[in-house]
């Protein structure tokens, strides 16, 4: 067992006082551990259970989460510059202002996580899935997000400037006041995508490889077929 996680195993039985109590929306009360501030920067954590710990505020900059299970764990306003969370399991986790800054999330499942306001700026999302996610006011610009998975994802007001958004999936996707000047959208899936107020400029590319224009008509990509 990773040196780290036994610390924290030994931290949890000698303070009971860092175990608190969070009910869930199903009314059920769930246990888990403060570490709130903790400092782990470039730790070795991955492949461990990490559901239900507070990590919030924690410095975990270039810290290695790969494959690790961080199910409803809390790492709002934590730092995760350059961190390692491939294939990491991150659904229903709050990153809320969270900065993951050229962070490595490739094929990490991100349903129904909370990323509002996070800082994913340059990070690596290849293949990541991320349906259903609140992506609000996020920080995506230069970010990878080839074949991601966004269906449902609400990204209203995201910054995806230069983003790559090659083949992702948007569809139902809220993108309304979006930032997309420069984003790459080739053989993305933008069906039923919510665009209003979206911006675009002239080198924006579109799924078809065409560039934007201001006569660009989006319903072309927006609307269902029949």
């Amino acid at each position: 067992m990773n040196r780290i996680i036994i610390v924290v195993a030994l931290l949890f039985a000698a303070f009971p006082a860092l175990t608190q109590e969070k009910w869930t929306r199903e009314g059920i009360a769930e246990k888990y551990i403060d570490l709130s501030g903790i400092v782990l920067r470039f730790s070795d954590l991955s492949g461990q259970d990490l559901s239900l710990v507070n990590l919030s505020d924690a410095d975990l900059t270039g810290a290695n989460f790969v494959s690790a299970k961080m199910t409803r764990t809390n790492l709002s306003k934590a730092k995760l510059i350059a961190a390692k969370l491939r294939g990491a399991d991150l659904r229903y986790s709050s990153l809320s202002g969270a900065d993951l800054t050229h962070a490595d999330m490739r094929r990490a499942d991100i349903r129904y996580a909370d990323l509002s306001d996070a800082n994913l700026s340059g990070a690596k999302l290849w293949g990541a899935d991320m349906r259903a996610a609140d992506l609000r006011r996020t920080d995506m610009r230069y970010a990878d997000l080839r074949v991601a998975a966004l269906s449902l994802s609400d990204l209203s007001s995201a910054n995806l400037k230069s983003a790559d958004l090659r083949a992702a999936d948007l569809s139902f996707a809220n993108l309304s006041n979006a930032d997309l000047m420069s984003a790459d959208l080739r053989v993305a899936d933008l069906t039923s995508a919510n665009l209003t107020g979206a911006i675009f400029d002239n080198n924006t590319v579109l799924p078809d490889g065409s560039n934007w224009t201001p006569e660009t008509d989006m319903r072309q990509f927006t609307d269902s077929s029949d």
